[in-house]
């Protein structure tokens, strides 16, 4: 069996489960009927997935506070909510680490402070938080499991996993926070790190040895999330605000490629096998429809760079995980 995508819509406060052999929606699990009734103003952010593909990691923003859901992706059921944040505060990026067994998330507020907090995925239990300054964003942590990069309104903060401790800070631009950063991604071989500025329309890429800004590439307005290729040769980036994808060759980390998928892109991830590209379009693909209809996923071939298929998902889809098929209950 193939790769399977998971959506969060942020509207419809559920998460699409696509089979990407056929580019069908199989599931839709939805959120606030399995772990979230009676809590007003819920929605789903960011999803992560275990190696195995067998449980999803998902943030949720609440009026009263936030949590993390976990899905079993085999019986595509909620199975267990992490509560977080007791206060009203923000809640976005989350990600795990290559052996499974811990999950970092991004979390900030009230004030321009924030957390990066770490679960035990085996106990679904708070294992550590780490005090973080400007606001953590979104997460990628090394194929080596050693360091999380954090994206915050100033940069980014290197995490140790070993200690749980801030080693490094990067500026990105000039001034005391010119560029604020939103996805971020890292190579297969661990030593240079994507993110983009959604403020400047560019991406820095980031050498992870040294820590430091290597080049910049301008990219579409509004750049949102990044995907790097499984073999490491291309970047894919999201840009919300001009309705397209970048495609960046790593070798020249220049834009090579440049992809029109729908209004409003933001997440994107790519299959095991690097062939297709999946993003998500958080508004109705027709400028003069409805905002509050039904989500759209393009498919991307990577070979060619374009649009193949599209896909009807939830209302606002937002973040989009790709893993491993769990074996199917019969």
């Amino acid at each position: 069996m193939g790769d399977f995508a998971y959506v969060t819509n942020i509207a419809s406060n559920s998460v699409s489960v696509l089979d990407t052999a056929t580019n069908a929606v199989v599931a839709t699990t939805p959120l606030a009927t399995q772990t979230l009734t009676g809590e007003d103003g819920s929605f789903p952010v960011s999803i992560a997935l275990t190696p195995d593909g067998k449980r999803a990691y998902i943030t949720i923003m609440l009026d009263s506070g936030n949590a993390v859901s976990v899905l079993d992706t085999t019986t595509r059921t909620v199975t267990a909510k992490i509560p977080l944040t007791s206060s009203p505060s923000m809640i976005m990026g989350i990600a795990l680490t290559p052996d499974g067994k811990h999950a970092y998330v991004a979390t900030s507020g009230p004030g321009s402070g924030g957390t990066v907090i770490v679960l035990d995925t085996a106990a679904n239990t708070v294992a550590a938080k780490i005090p973080a300054d400007d606001m953590p964003m979104n997460l990628a942590i090394t194929p080596d499991g050693s360091r999380a990069y954090v994206t915050t309104v100033a940069g980014v903060s290197v995490i140790d996993t070993a200690s749980n401790k801030i080693v490094a800070t990067i500026q990105i631009g000039e001034g005391p926070k010119p560029g604020a950063g939103r996805g971020i991604a890292i190579t297969p071989n661990g030593q240079t790190a994507y993110m983009t500025t959604w403020s400047l329309n560019t991406v820095s890429v980031i050498d992870t040895i040294t820590n430091k800004v290597r080049s910049t590439v301008e990219v579409g307005v509004q750049p949102v999330e990044v995907a790097v290729a499984p073999d490491g040769q291309r970047v894919f980036v999201t840009s919300e605000g001009s309705s397209n994808v970048s495609v960046i060759d790593t070798a020249t980390n220049t834009v090579a490629a440049v992809v029109d998928v729908g209004t409003d892109p933001r997440g994107v991830a790519i299959t095991a096998g690097g062939q297709r590209a999946y993003v998500t379009n958080a508004v109705s693909s027709s400028p003069s429809g409805p905002e509050n209809v039904a989500g759209k996923v393009a498919v991307i071939d990577t070979a060619t760079n374009t649009v193949v298929d599209e896909v009807t998902v939830g209302i606002k889809p937002s973040t989009i995980a790709i893993g491993p098929s769990p074996a199917q209950p019969r």
